[in-house]
């Protein structure tokens, strides 16, 4: 069964670890992981490791809101806060976030 989309976009983060850093990054993303798939408007969120690369984590997160409202409100939230005061610290590079718009012609999420 499939359902077509009628907005919302897909957010993907790289981030950059030493590898040694991993166990305590993967630890720290468990429980936004939760909690972020909890959210009513979270339609998915897969997490990633570079296979060439272990220090390198991909999030991609697809959402059925609209950008800006979250943009103003997704890292307000105190379990992103902490997620950020944890890993922050242990970045060995900037993040890189890019954001997808969903292409109306395009927008089948399988259910």
């Amino acid at each position: 069964m499939s359902g077509a989309a009628q907005h919302g976009f897909n957010i993907q983060a790289t981030l950059f670890f030493a590898p040694e850093n991993i166990e305590k990054v993967l630890e720290a993303l468990t429980p936004v992981y939760e909690r972020t798939i909890a959210e009513p408007e979270c339609l998915s969120f897969q997490v990633y490791q570079l296979h060439d690369d272990p220090g390198q984590i991909l999030l991609v997160e697809d959402w059925e809101t609209p950008l800006d409202r979250y943009m103003v409100e997704r890292l307000k939230v105190d379990y992103m806060q902490e997620f950020f005061a944890i890993i922050e610290p242990l970045f060995v590079k900037t993040q890189e976030v890019k954001v997808f718009s969903r292409l109306p012609q395009f927008n089948k999420i399988k259910q």
